[in-house]
């Protein structure tokens, strides 16, 4: 019997370990082939990281987006990168590419431990494999410093199922100087969690550290928040769902609901735990039908996290039904995979001839400040230091409707559309990357071209300066 129960961990080792390799592999190779960071959102936690390194201080404002705003970020991210890129002797851009995918790989392991604590390890090793081959988690493992907080919520989640609840407030503290919503956001599992189980005690002991945390981050830097009111004005702003989000609804829901339907025998605290954690994150994703503010492309990752450990109990039994489901999902889960690595998000965020279209606008004077997408603004400020009128951090917005028109304007459908957010703003320069297919709703305006990069089968990538007219903006058919 004990040789018996020896070869079966011999064997479960080397199982855990091609998972954890496999899922490394998975995360690291897209780095690894670019020469770029993944995601337009690095590059602004790029600048940060160059700045803290340079100065040795936090900044208390962001100086690259037009007028500037004050920078309210937590630190320990941007600290992370900058004392990682002193300690390797590396530049922060580098380091970025690889600091995200090597922590979120490190979940795989974390999630077979936290699993094997609470249930078996048959549910730990599924619920490894799912977390290494989910296709959300894998493409949220390059750009938000949330990866992180879903690394320490397992932890976290540990000591709140054993009554440990100063440690877990010590986490929800940790995570919160990492990134505000993930540490938000869990403390709502947290507070759902402990009333449904009329634990009014446990709450004040769980939440008084990051109390304290909150107050020493925020008091110092009220006038910085004192925009506030801008940043909840996006809550606001009318914004129906788009086709992405309309289309992966139903399969949500059905992911949601096929584990709970599966899951037999009572509820107990990490069933209960992963309740909260998966309907709070559901209720989010669908409130992108009323508001954008809970961004829906963080709510997948955070959802499907969540969905691991569900699926990993539901499925672990020996029964036909389990099995066929575990099936499905991995299938499902794998084709997905393999289609995400043949699309546009596992390459560096622009192409040859946009990096040329940067190169030109960083040749301009100062005083010329383009209006462009994300991905050409963020790398535009990031690699050569220059301003540009959108940035890829929403908090403390100085105007959230600009913004959002700024943001909507490379989708607008016709030129009445784009003419009127041109005049309303006195936008004098566009930068269009050949992704944007809004490019060619331009073209019967008042505008000159100025510059166009192309590649074969390429969309231009193309800036063009707008002429405005006391104050208007005209076709050409209406030109004196």
């Amino acid at each position: 019997m004990s040789k018996q129960k020896n070869q079966w961990q011999t064997r479960l080792i080397l199982i855990l370990m091609l998972i954890f390799i496999a899922g490394s592999f998975i995360r690291l190779y897209p780095a690894a082939v670019s020469d770029k960071p993944l995601r337009f959102d690095t590059y602004y936690h790029v600048r940060v990281a160059e700045l803290i390194k340079e100065t040795g201080f936090i900044p208390n404002f962001d100086p690259w987006p037009a007028g500037g705003r004050p920078h309210t970020y937590p630190p320990l991210y941007h600290i992370s990168l900058a004392l990682t890129s002193v300690a390797f002797n590396v530049p922060v851009i580098e380091v970025s590419r690889f600091f995200l995918p090597v922590l979120a790989s490190l979940t795989i392991p974390v999630a077979f431990w936290f699993a094997r604590k609470f249930r078996n390890e048959k549910t730990a090793l599924i619920a490894a494999f799912l977390l290494a081959i989910s296709p959300y988690l894998i493409s949220s493992s390059y750009e938000s410093p949330q990866v992180i907080g879903l690394l320490l919520a397992l932890p976290l989640a540990y000591f709140m199922m054993n009554s440990k609840y100063l440690y877990s407030g010590m986490l929800v503290s940790v995570i919160f100087l990492f990134n505000t919503f993930i540490a938000l956001f869990l403390s709502a599992v947290i507070l759902i969690f402990l009333l449904s189980e009329k634990r009014f005690k446990a709450m004040a002991k769980t939440f008084w550290v990051p109390a304290i945390v909150l107050a020493l981050f925020f008091l110092p830097r009220l006038d910085a928040f004192s925009c506030s009111n801008f940043w909840i004005g996006p809550f606001f702003i009318s914004k129906s769902a788009d086709a992405w989000v309309k289309f992966v609804t139903p399969a949500f829901l059905a992911m949601v609901l096929i584990p709970i339907a599966l899951i037999k025998g009572k509820t107990d605290r990490y069933r209960r735990f992963w309740y909260a954690w998966v309907g709070l994150s559901i209720v989010l994703f669908l409130s992108h039908y009323l508001t954008p503010i809970f961004h829906p492309w963080r709510q997948d990752s955070i959802l499907m996290f969540g969905l691991v450990f569900f699926f990993a109990e539901a499925v672990s039994g020996k029964d036909k039904k389990s099995l066929f489901f575990l099936a499905v999902f991995a299938l499902v889960s794998l084709f997905a995979l393999n289609s995400m690595y043949h699309s546009w998000l596992f390459d560096r965020p622009l192409t040859s001839n946009e990096y040329s279209l940067i190169n030109y606008v960083s040749t301009l004077p100062q005083n010329v400040v383009p209006l462009a997408n994300h991905d050409v603004c963020s790398n535009l400020m990031t690699l050569t230091n220059r301003s540009c009128l959108l940035d890829t951090n929403f908090e403390c917005i100085p105007d959230a409707k600009k913004w959002y028109d700024y943001e909507n304007f490379f989708w607008v459908r016709d030129s009445e559309q784009m003419r009127a957010i041109l005049s309303a703003y006195s936008v004098n320069t566009v930068a269009f990357a050949g992704g944007d297919w809004a490019q060619s709703v331009i073209i019967p305006l008042d505008v000159n071209k100025q510059y166009s990069a192309w590649l074969p089968n390429t969309p231009d990538a193309t800036l063009y300066e707008i002429n405005i007219r006391q104050g208007n903006l005209s076709y050409y058919s209406e030109r004196p």
